[in-house]
This record gives structure tokens, sequence and C-alpha cells, in this order.
């Protein structure tokens, strides 16, 4: 009986093959994706049942893993690594709603196997940036409800900002990607607040240090964040230590005596952003630092 990591290597054989009809050119590869995926149906080949099967034969012969542990998916299952990187297949699979709205740093296609999700399609108008923060208006220009067999294109970056809500418990989307176009992914805020998700191991180590000295000192967990935040480059990170501050301390006086400290690392920029952590606070919302492969 053949694997779901059999159909997936061919599946990705014959995806190369059509790519290289157009020179392997990026602009290429969302429309080969779409064509494989129509040749090849992997909703009538790809059931939980089969996945769950194929992992268990497979055992530590799975391929190379890309997403395990980025909290994307529960969980992610790469199927298929093109030989020379320039293209992988991913499975999810969603046990619950995932409201984020985000781009994506890559290229490629999506389809849904089975289940139920809602795409809907978002626009964000830039009225100032930090590079890696930015203040705009988020606005929704689109809403379809996709079923199994449902396919849709993925352009990098800002020509498509989406968010899929999964409504089948489970739902199983399948993803054919690029692995980076060298753009960055951002994960947008409906409020109007646009970072990018990406946290390398020495930043997330300070997130985590932070959160431990929020545990048992809040003093000195204000100094160091005042040191970290006006010292750091990444206005991302500066943000993340922010909010896990501020979520903490869960204290409007607290948010008062960050100013400063927002002044000096953000400028003029500082009021906004104190308003939506305040914001945020209140509404109880978390934001999770993670980054998709």
């Amino acid at each position: 009986m053949r694997s779901v990591f059999d159909f997936a290597a061919e599946f990705g054989r014959d995806l190369r093959a059509t790519w290289d009809t157009a020179d392997g050119l990026l602009d290429a590869f969302p429309d080969a994706s779409l064509a494989t995926i129509e040749a090849f149906r992997p909703e009538r080949e790809i059931s939980l049942t089969e996945v769950t099967e194929s992992v268990l034969a497979h055992g530590a012969r799975l391929p190379r893993q890309r997403n395990s542990g980025t909290g994307f998916g529960q969980p992610p299952l790469t199927l298929y690594n093109d030989p020379d990187n320039r293209f992988f297949l991913e499975l999810y699979l969603w046990s619950c709603v995932d409201m984020t709205i985000h781009d994506h740093q890559f290229t490629g296609a999506f389809v849904v196997l089975s289940g139920a999700c809602r795409n809907d399609v978002f626009e964000f108008g830039v009225e100032s940036s930090l590079t890696d923060l930015q203040f705009g208006a988020v606005s929704q220009v689109g809403s379809e409800q996709l079923g199994p067999g449902s396919a849709r294109a993925i352009t990098n970056g800002r020509s498509f900002i989406h968010r899929n809500l999964h409504l089948g418990r489970p739902t199983l989307t399948l993803v054919v990607r690029t692995l980076r176009d060298g753009v960055p992914g951002f994960i947008y805020d409906e409020r109007g607040l646009a970072h990018d998700p990406g946290s390398t191991a020495p930043h997330q180590k300070q997130l985590d240090f932070l959160a431990g000295l929020l545990r048992f000192d809040t003093a000195a967990a204000r100094s160091y964040l005042t040191r970290l935040v006006t010292g750091e480059k990444s206005a991302t990170l500066a943000y993340y230590a922010m909010e896990l501050y501020a979520r903490a301390t869960r204290g409007t006086d607290e948010l008062e005596r960050l100013l400063p400290v927002l002044a000096e690392r953000f400028g003029p920029e500082a009021s906004r952003l104190q308003e939506f952590l305040r914001v945020k606070h209140l509404d109880g919302q978390d934001t999770v630092p993670g980054a998709q492969e």
C-alpha cells in the first residue's frame, strides 16, 4: 500500500518537472503548484487515518521536519523535501480555530484535504514603520468558505494577507511552498499593528529571562526590561518584552511607568504603542513569539 510519503514524493517530482518548464521562476510556482494539486487531487489520497498509519510505519525514516516547535499546525508534518531544497510539502492538522492574520515568507499554494475553513483576506496600509514593527490600517477585503479540494495560491509578502479559520475538528490542509523568498513574514493585529514574529534563540532567551524575573522581583524585571528595550535593535523583540511585562504586571500604572522607556525606544510612536498595549492587555489577548520556517 502506498504511504502518504510515497504519494507526496510522486507529487513533488511532478511539481518540479512542471515548474522547470517555466524555468523555475518564482512567479510561476503558485500556478505550477495549483496545476499539480488539480492533477493529483490530494484530498482523495490523504486522510487522517492514512497519515497516522504512514507516520507509524515510517518511524525514524520521516522526512526532515521543517516546522517542528514553531507552534504552527497542531501538529505540522513535512511530507516531502525537494532534493535541491527549492520547495517542500507540509501537512497541517488543525484541532482548534487559529485567529492569526498573517502574510508569508514563501510562495506556493494550499489545499483543504478534509474538514472546512473560512479564508479571510486582508489589506494593510502602512502609516508609520519601525522596520519590523509597523502601524497602519487592517481592512478585510474578502471572505470565502473552503472545503475538501479547495485550493488557493500563496504569494509572498503583503500581496497575500489572510486568516484561515479552521472550522472542522479536525481540519487537514496541505501546503506546497518554497523555503523562504527573502522577505519577512508579518503577523497583523486588527487594531493596526504588524510585526515580524521571527524570534532567534538569543532573543527567546532574553524573553525567558524577563519572564523568570517577573515571577519574583518586579523591580528587577523593570530594570532589566528598560535596558533590554532601549538597547535592542529589533523593534519586535522590544515590543514582545513590553507586552510580556504588561501582561504579567496587569496594571495600567505599570504601563504609565513604561512611557519614558517607550519614548526613548519608539520616539513619536510611544503613546500609540502604549495605548495599543493597554487595550490589548485589557482585552486579555496574548501574542506568542514564533515563526514559520
